[in-house]
């Protein structure tokens, strides 16, 4: 039972990590108002973070490569690599969360946040985080 309690806090601590790369990219994205994020620019927003971060940062991005994270797609063109998000819902949540966690994060004015149709969905989403 002691091992079963182990594997399972190792599962929620891997899925935690995994969840705060996601929050970094969806929230640079939205602060961004973009719709993509090339894997150099994530790994710049990583190299910072604690060495686990990275290192999920990793695994996540070849399980994208691979196809087995859908919620993520992955194009090479030119010699860019880029990532995003398969519907727009899922970029919204995550940025919702990484504020829900971090803070602010350097979002815009009031005036501009309340105003643009563009934050609309993210700020709903973190009134109910």
């Amino acid at each position: 039972q002691s091992r079963r309690q182990a594997d399972r806090h190792n599962k929620e601590e891997k899925l935690d990590l995994s969840k705060m790369v996601l929050e970094k990219m969806g929230l640079y994205m939205t602060l961004k108002q973009r719709f993509d994020i090339e894997v150099s620019e994530v790994e710049a927003l990583l190299s910072q973070e604690p060495q686990a971060l990275r290192e999920t940062w990793t695994t996540l991005k070849s399980a994208v490569s691979a196809g087995h994270a859908m919620f993520l797609r992955m194009s090479t063109d030119a010699g860019r690599t880029e990532l995003r998000f398969l519907v727009k819902g899922f970029q919204n949540f995550f940025a919702a969360s990484g504020i829900a966690r971090q803070g602010d994060a350097d979002l815009p004015a009031l005036v501009p946040l309340l105003t643009d149709k563009s934050w609309s969905a993210m700020l709903e989403m973190l009134a109910e985080a």
